[in-house]
């Protein structure tokens, strides 16, 4: 099994293509039009304003409770 770690990690070691994706994956991470700062700051704001902003909350909460409601 060790083995099998060690040349696992050897093989993206040595293979450009996992750098370049990984590059690549870093510049889409980090090309934000705003600051995450900016962003967690407005959408507190949102959910404030909004009372809770039950609009964005997932239906899997709902669908979620059923199942124990309905024990025979």
């Amino acid at each position: 099994m060790a083995d099998d770690i060690k040349t696992a990690i050897e093989k993206v070691l040595g293979d450009k293509r996992y750098i370049t994706r990984a590059q690549e994956l870093s510049m889409v991470y980090h090309d934000r039009p705003i600051s995450p700062q900016k962003e967690i700051v407005h959408w507190v704001e949102h959910v404030v304003k909004t009372g809770g902003a039950r609009h964005l909350r997932s239906p899997a909460l709902v669908v979620l409770c059923i199942p124990n409601l309905v024990n025979d």
